[in-house]
Parts: C-alpha cells; sequence; structure tokens
C-alpha cells in the first residue's frame, strides 16, 4: 500500500510552470523507495519502472549536482539488498543498462 502511494506521488509530480527546482524533493522521494520492504516482485515492478523513469529524465534533463540519478541509483541498490536474490539479478540489469547508457553518450 505505501508502495503504490508513494508511486503516484512520483508519477503525478509536475514541475512545470515553477520558478524553482523540485530536484532535492524528488531526490528524498526515490531515496524513499528505495527504503520500502516490498513483499514480493509483483509490487517491485512499478517501484522501478519510476526509477528508471527519473534515470531517463535525468539523461535529458540532469539535476543539480546529478542529485536525482544519484538518489534512484542508491534506490536501486537498497532494494536490490533488501529482496536478495530474487531482486537483485533483475535491480543490476535495469542499473547496468542506464549506466552503459550514460558511457555511450559521452
Amino acid at each position: 500500500m505505501h508502495a503504490l502511494l508513494q508511486v503516484d506521488v512520483l508519477k503525478h509530480t509536475d514541475n512545470r510552470g515553477s520558478f524553482y527546482d523540485n530536484s532535492s524533493m524528488l531526490a528524498a522521494a526515490l531515496e524513499a523507495l528505495g527504503h520500502l520492504r516490498l513483499p514480493d516482485l509483483k509490487s517491485l515492478q512499478p517501484v522501478t519502472k519510476q526509477l528508471d523513469r527519473f534515470l531517463a529524465r535525468e539523461k535529458v534533463l540532469p539535476s543539480y549536482h546529478a542529485v536525482v540519478a544519484q538518489a534512484a541509483l542508491r534506490a536501486f541498490v537498497e532494494l536490490a539488498l533488501s529482496m536478495r536474490p530474487v531482486a537483485a539479478s533483475l535491480i543490476s540489469r535495469c542499473v547496468g543498462t542506464w549506466v552503459l547508457g550514460l558511457l555511450e553518450s559521452d
């Protein structure tokens, strides 16, 4: 239940038209996703989808000092450690793909 609430908050976050940057708030929300203790892989999917979404956004529109990317990667690691060994392989593939994409874009 808490996971769905946090995912919905991130899904509906919109900072368009605002003068202020919300990177710190997004980073805190993403790190909070990493602290969740999910019961199964079914509940992990929407969480990893949001983390992937913000990592992809970070490539196009980087945050100050990449705080959003750092928080998302930290959340991936926290989730992998909490759900090992089942989720560790799934999460390592997601993070690995993102890191390889970063290296190729440079």
